[in-house]
């Protein structure tokens, strides 16, 4: 029974992470920034897949990454995405991945400054050109706002706000379907069947 205090949650679903092009869309970003001379940190990589997922799945039907988004502090959080930018074992270990085609570097505070190994053979396969489209769109927004911009154009997001309305520590998963801009549950559940059955 919920508490007369907080609306009901709407419904949930749990997609299965599509591996290959989350690994791709991180390589994507950081060579994006390095097209355009631009330093890239973990907090940009994970806002601008949000902002190119949400708007990919609302004109195609789909996501990019299949990710499944988390109501952080900071703002909605593809949770996957993130284990890898962390570089967990546990998930790298999981999902047979031996070798990163990037590196980290402490910057100021607790983020962590990417760029592609010179090593790094990438070359997108997994990605469509509407994917990669809206990869450098999202890019663009991002790096043109501020830090407290994007706090707030991600926590204004109706799903986020949903998931954890106070905006507080934690990382209660969000609704898919609050995703779509006019809320999908049905089509929320198709997305979840197309990440199992590829």
């Amino acid at each position: 029974m919920h508490s007369p205090l907080e609306p009901p949650k709407s419904p949930r679903v749990n997609l299965e992470p599509n591996v290959n092009k989350i690994l791709d869309t991180i390589c994507f970003v950081i060579a994006e920034a390095r097209e355009r001379s631009k330093s890239v940190d973990q907090y940009d990589i994970v806002k601008t897949i949000f902002l190119a997922d949400k708007k990919h799945l609302n004109k195609y039907g789909r996501p990019i990454t299949f990710d499944n988004y988390h109501a952080m502090k900071f703002g909605p959080v593809p949770s996957l995405t993130y284990n890898f930018l962390k570089e967990d074992q546990s998930k790298l270990k999981k999902y047979g991945i031996k070798n990163l085609k990037w590196t980290r570097k402490p910057s100021t505070g607790k983020t962590f400054v990417f760029s592609l190994k010179s090593s790094a053979n990438c070359t997108f396969k997994s990605l469509s050109e509407s994917d990669k489209e809206h990869l450098r769109g999202a890019f663009g927004v991002i790096k043109n706002l501020s830090f407290q911009q994007i706090r707030k154009l991600t926590h204004e997001d109706a799903a986020y706000i949903e998931a954890n309305p106070r905006g507080l520590s934690g990382s209660p998963l969000m609704s898919y379907g609050m995703l779509f801009d006019s809320p999908n549950y049905e089509t929320a559940e198709v997305v979840e069947f197309a990440s199992k059955h590829r």
